[in-house]
C-alpha cells in the first residue's frame, strides 16, 4: 500500500508530465482541494510558479454582476477592474443583491457604504431562490422571512442582526468609513461578519441552502463600494469573547404547521387512537411532531452546553459538560482504529 512518505519525494507520481498535471488543476473546484494537491510532491508543488496555473485562480475570485431591481434609480460602475460601485441616484428604499451563489465553500464579501448621512444601510444574505423588487427593504414583510440582515448606523436597532422578526444586539455599529466583511461558509452553514476585520460575535450558523450576498440603502447619492467577492481557501474566523449564535432551526416552523394540521384534521376520537394504537394518519403525524420536539430540544440543549462550555468551562468540567482528557483519549482511539485498518489492508 502507497504511504506518504513515497509520494513526498522529487519527481513522484512518475508518467505524468506537467501538462496532464495542470490539466487536473484545472478541473478542481474547491481552493483547499487545490492546496492539497500542490502539496503531493515538490514536482507538482513546482506547478504554483506555471504561467496557467494563475488562471485557475481566477475562478476563486469570480467578477462582481449584480441583480438591479431599478435601473433607473441604481448604477453599477467599474472602479479599478476589481471593484465595483452601486450608486442610488434617488432617495428610495431599494435592496440589491448580487448574482453569485454562495455554495461549494467559503465565500467572502468586503463592502464599504459611503455618503451614508444619517442611515449607513445594511448588509445581509438572501435565499438564492428569492428576488429584491424595486423599492424593496429586507425587513419587508415579502422579504423578512428569506434573508438575514446585519445593520449599520441609523438602521435601527444599531448594529443588530435581524431575522425572523428577531434583533440580536452585541455586534459593533459600523458606519460610512468601516469596511464590512461577510463571510459564508456553506460546507458548515455558518455566515460571520468582521468590521474592519474585528469579527464580530453574533453570528449565524445552521444555513442549509444556496444563498447571496446582497446590500441595502436609501438615501439619493449614497453609495457602495464593493471592494472583493472572493473564494477562501479556508475560514478566517476564530474566538471571541461574548459570542453569540442565533440557529436557524427551521424545524420550529414545520412543527408549528404539523400541530395545526393535527388540530384542524382530527377529533378526539382520532387522536385517543393515535395516542392509544398507533394507527391512522394522525398516528403518523403525531409521530412526526414529537420526532421534530426531540430535534429542536437537542439541537437547543447543544446550543446551550456550548456557549456555558465558553462561559464558564471549570464548572462545565464540575457538573460534566466537559471531561477533562477526554479529547485525547477519543484522538488516541481513532489513531488506533486507523492503525489497525491499516494493518488488514
Amino acid at each position: 500500500m502507497t504511504v506518504p512518505n513515497e509520494c513526498n519525494i522529487i519527481d513522484g507520481l512518475l508518467g505524468l508530465g506537467p501538462d496532464i498535471l495542470l490539466e487536473v488543476l484545472s478541473e478542481i473546484d474547491y481552493p483547499l482541494d487545490m492546496q492539497q494537491f500542490l502539496i503531493t510532491c515538490i514536482k507538482i508543488f513546482k506547478l504554483k510558479n506555471h504561467r496557467r496555473f494563475l488562471s485557475f485562480l481566477d475562478k476563486f475570485s469570480p467578477s462582481i454582476a449584480i441583480h438591479n431591481p431599478d435601473p433607473s434609480k441604481i448604477e453599477f460602475s467599474d472602479v479599478d477592474g476589481v471593484q465595483k460601485k452601486i450608486t442610488y441616484l434617488s432617495g428610495r428604499n431599494n435592496t440589491v443583491s448580487l448574482t453569485q451563489v454562495l455554495e461549494n465553500g467559503i465565500w467572502s464579501m468586503e463592502a464599504q457604504i459611503q455618503n451614508a448621512q444619517f442611515r449607513c444601510g445594511a448588509v445581509g444574505i438572501v435565499r438564492d431562490s428569492h428576488q429584491f423588487l424595486a423599492g424593496s427593504n429586507p425587513s419587508d414583510f415579502i422579504h423578512k422571512n428569506h434573508c438575514i440582515v446585519y445593520s449599520g448606523m441609523g438602521w435601527g436597532p444599531d448594529g443588530s442582526v435581524y431575522y425572523k422578526d428577531n434583533n440580536n444586539l452585541g455586534n459593533e455599529i459600523y458606519n460610512s468609513k468601516q469596511i464590512v466583511r461577510s463571510e459564508y461558509d456553506s460546507e458548515k452553514g455558518t455566515l460571520i461578519w468582521f468590521v474592519d476585520e474585528v469579527q464580530q460575535p453574533v453570528y449565524i450558523t445552521g444555513i442549509k441552502e444556496k444563498v447571496r450576498f446582497f446590500i441595502y440603502m436609501n438615501y439619493a447619492g449614497q453609495y457602495c463600494i464593493i471592494k472583493s467577492l472572493k473564494k477562501l481557501l479556508s475560514p478566517t474566523s476564530g474566538h471571541v469573547q461574548n459570542k453569540k449564535v442565533i440557529q436557524c432551526v427551521e424545524q420550529l416552523k414545520e412543527l408549528i404547521l404539523d400541530e395545526s394540521q393535527l388540530e384542524r384534521t382530527s377529533n378526539v376520537f382520532k387522536r385517543t387512537m393515535a395516542y392509544v394504537m398507533n394507527i391512522g394518519g394522525s398516528a403518523k403525524l403525531l409521530n412526526k411532531i414529537e420526532a421534530m420536539k426531540f430535534i429542536i430540544s437537542r439541537t437547543v440543549a447543544n446550543v446551550f452546553n456550548n456557549h456555558f462550555i465558553e462561559m464558564d468551562p471549570e464548572f462545565s468540567e464540575e457538573i460534566g459538560l466537559i471531561v477533562r482528557g477526554k479529547m485525547d483519549q477519543d484522538q488516541e482511539i481513532k489513531e488506533d482504529n486507523y492503525e489497525q485498518n491499516e494493518q488488514k489492508q
